[in-house]
């Protein structure tokens, strides 16, 4: 099995490097696809790429993506396509199985063990 994790990210990059800790042990591959601007066209934290590529840097995530949301469609619509990308990045990366995230998640590192075994 080689796991893939996404994670979609707009604000609540505070969080996100803990929650990768809970994982990164048991992951294969993570990508961070993130928005710079929120589906209803919000100005998002302008440093966040910045702060992105320095979780690359350190090899805590593999793969860095900008989503650009189609204002024009309903917010559900960019959410979905925003997590096709990360899907579509684990394929691309050869991953077998892939699990969606966002930054407030958090797993116990056993447990994921455990559950990724069974």
């Amino acid at each position: 099995m080689k796991l893939g994790a996404s994670y979609n990210l707009f604000d609540g990059e505070k969080l996100l490097e803990q929650s990768i800790l809970s994982i990164r042990k048991h992951v294969d591959f993570i990508s961070v696809v993130f928005q710079e601007v929120s589906n209803s066209g919000n100005p998002g934290n302008p440093d966040i790429a910045s702060f992105l590529h320095g979780l690359l840097r350190r090899g805590l995530v593999t793969h860095v993506q900008v989503f650009n949301p189609d204002l024009t469609k309903h917010p559900y619509i960019n959410e979905r396509n925003k997590r096709n990308i990360g899907l579509e990045l684990s394929k691309r990366y050869d991953c077998t199985h892939h699990i969606s995230m966002g930054a407030y998640e958090f797993y116990n590192k056993e447990d994921f063990e455990i559950a990724k075994i069974e």
